[in-house]
Order: structure tokens, then C-alpha cells, then sequence
């Protein structure tokens, strides 16, 4: 004889067979509609990102920054000592090591030009990068790098 206990078998409720299957779309809404919205979500950040980046290396190609005259920063714009800071700087700015920007801004070779600041166009520093003097603020007399876009006429 068999001393094992025989679970009791017994037909589900019409209402228990109802919440187990809501259950069961509930969690696949859950575990896999949510992480595909969320991917999706992200995708269409990316594009819309490298649209902007598209854009802006378009509107620098048709119009570079004009080598001589002032300009006035329309808005704040990181401004470093020379391109491999740039580079360094804005890399590390896409993936969010704020340890390098940190040190950078720390060592004086890299700082937040504020808007308003005047700065001469003296030449270009490479894709999407302007060779400055600044003419006006704290900084004064310094020549370094920044972003085309936020010299542009």
C-alpha cells in the first residue's frame, strides 16, 4: 500500500479559472510588453539623438564658425584648453564618467563659459570644434577650444 498523501483533484471555478488567466496576461504585459515599450522608448531617443547630431554637423559643414569677429555664447559652453581635452571632455560627458570631468575642471582645463561671454573665432580645432580667445569674463585672454555650434553667427 502507497502512504503518500493524493492531492484531492477537483475542478477550478469558473471565477478561479478567470483570475488565473488574467494573472497570466497581467505578467505577460508585465515581463515582456513593459521591457519593449521601454526598448522602444530608448530607440526612438537614439534616433531623435542622432537626428540632432546629424543636424548640427550639416548646419557646421554648410555654415563654420567665420575665423575673426566677436561672438557672444547664446548660451553656456564647455571650453577647454585644447582638443584632446574636448574630446576627452564631451566623451566622457556621453557616458556619464564624471570622474574624468570632474579632474578636468578641477586642473583647470576644462570650464563652463557662461552665456553672454564674447569670444573670437582665431580658427578651426577639428569636426565640430573652434579654436577661441575669450574677450570678455573670468577668463579673458585664454585661448582654447569649444564646440562650433555655440560660436556660430
Amino acid at each position: 500500500m502507497d502512504d503518500r498523501i493524493r492531492p484531492i483533484k477537483r475542478e477550478a471555478s469558473r471565477e478561479e479559472a478567470v483570475i488565473k488567466a488574467f494573472a497570466c496576461v497581467f505578467m505577460l504585459a508585465v515581463f515582456v510588453g513593459i521591457p519593449c515599450l521601454v526598448v522602444a522608448r530608448v530607440m526612438d531617443g537614439c534616433a531623435e539623438l542622432s537626428r540632432e547630431w546629424h543636424e548640427a554637423g550639416v548646419r557646421a559643414r554648410e555654415n563654420p564658425a567665420p575665423i575673426g569677429g566677436s561672438r557672444t555664447l547664446r548660451s553656456a559652453a564647455t571650453f577647454c584648453v585644447d582638443a584632446g581635452t574636448y574630446d576627452q571632455v564631451t566623451d566622457s560627458a556621453v557616458y556619464g564618467d564624471l570622474t574624468t570631468i570632474d579632474r578636468e575642471v578641477r586642473s583647470g582645463r576644462a570650464v563652463l563659459l557662461p552665456a553672454g561671454t564674447q569670444v573670437n573665432v582665431i580658427g578651426s580645432a577639428g569636426f565640430l570644434q573652434a579654436r577661441v580667445r575669450v574677450t570678455s569674463g573670468p577668463y579673458a585672454g585664454q585661448e582654447g577650444v569649444m564646440d562650433a555650434g555655440a560660436v556660430l553667427p
